[in-house]
């Protein structure tokens, strides 16, 4: 009896779990090319191909006579064609990365503050 109850909790943790990381959040529907802006745990659906969820806000910035200097990382989830990819992105060293196994390249636009960013999706140019 006691196996089942831990399984039961587990199971509703879990599912509590995937609610919270895939509903529990706002949707853009957005194009490539177009700027869209995250807070956290929120994503994108770009051209219906390509999921962004902004995961995580890392601010490592100090203040220095009043001015704050450093640079914020904020960590993404990409998915495309049942493939995962988490990358990161930084105001000051990462501003654009190129997806593994696709055409595709994410730009931090613009690192708003510690709750939300501008991104955009953007593919090759055809030749």
């Amino acid at each position: 009896m006691i196996k089942k109850i831990i399984w039961l909790v587990v199971i509703v943790g879990l599912g509590f779990g995937i609610y919270n990381f895939f509903f529990a959040c706002q949707k853009f529907d957005v194009s490539f090319d177009q700027e869209f802006t995250l807070s956290k745990m929120d994503y994108a659906e770009v051209h219906d191909e390509v999921y962004v969820k902004l995961l995580k806000i890392t601010d490592n910035r100090y203040e220095e006579n009043g001015v704050k200097k450093g640079q914020m990382e904020y960590k993404l989830l990409v998915v495309n064609d049942m493939r995962m990819q988490i990358v990161t992105l930084s105001t000051l060293e990462h501003l654009a990365i190129e997806i593994k196994k696709t055409d595709y390249t994410l730009h931090l636009v613009e690192g708003i503050d510690e709750t939300k960013a501008t991104f955009k999706l953007t593919v090759p140019e055809e030749e």
